[in-house]
């Protein structure tokens, strides 16, 4: 009996949560309502990056120079990259690559062996690299961080921004990685054709934007956009 009585009881506790469930969602269809009209909100935005890669001072000498170039001479190269007035605030970053006279890419510690001025050895490796620029990285994943390395990525230390033109500072500006390449004196000419050889320094700028974005963000995008948009 007891054990009947039991049964009983869940059973109608069963068929009164059943009841309670039926009865909301009948008191939920006689509920007063009204539906609005629906809202679209478009977003849309006409903003971009626009950015230049500048080098003035070799085009103005460097470049000459270096088409008669010597053993010991000292070539200016100034890679700077510039903000378009018509684009948002970005960090910026420069790709060096190099090259030998085979059109090889090379690591930095290779090119520096064979053509610039006291080797990997010296502090500066043969190039005078600005302190306004800092080594994040190499745009390429299969070699080590290093910056003896292949594929230098060097990060602004801050972001380009419309110039105020009431500062004497352009803020749209960056200052140039490097300024000069010191060659090496040991550059010998081909035992065959008498010619010293022909070798490269490749650099390709990117840009991130700055708004909403960290500099750890900006960093890491800075180098993935180097490693998929390989030239």
């Amino acid at each position: 009996l007891i054990i009947m009585t039991t049964c009983k009881k869940i059973t109608l506790t069963a068929a009164a949560m059943v009841l309670s469930a039926g009865l909301a969602v009948g008191g939920t269809l006689a509920y007063l309502n009204a539906v609005t009209e629906t809202k679209t909100n478009v977003f849309a935005s006409d903003k971009s990056i626009s950015i230049d890669l500048t080098e003035p001072q070799w085009e103005r000498y460097g470049k000459e120079a270096a088409k008669v170039y010597v053993p010991g001479q000292t070539i200016d190269k100034d890679p700077t990259v510039s903000l378009n007035d018509e684009s948002i605030s970005a960090y910026v970053a420069l790709k060096v690559q190099f090259f030998d006279e085979k059109n090889n890419e090379l690591t930095f510690r290779e090119f520096a062996d064979r053509y610039l001025y006291g080797g990997s050895e010296l502090a500066n490796a043969g190039i005078d690299w600005s302190k306004d620029w800092t080594f994040i990285g190499n745009a390429n994943s299969d070699l080590e961080n290093d910056e003896y390395a292949s594929r230098l990525m060097y990060m602004y230390n801050k972001p380009l921004d419309k110039d105020n033109a009431n500062t004497d500072i352009k803020e749209n500006i960056s200052k140039p990685l490097f300024t000069k390449v010191h060659l090496s004196n040991e550059i010998t000419a081909d035992n065959t054709t008498k010619r010293l050889p022909e070798f490269n320094i490749k650099v390709t700028a990117y840009a991130v934007q700055a708004e909403g974005v960290s500099v750890e963000e900006a960093k890491n995008s800075l180098l993935e956009m180097s490693i998929v948009r390989e030239d």
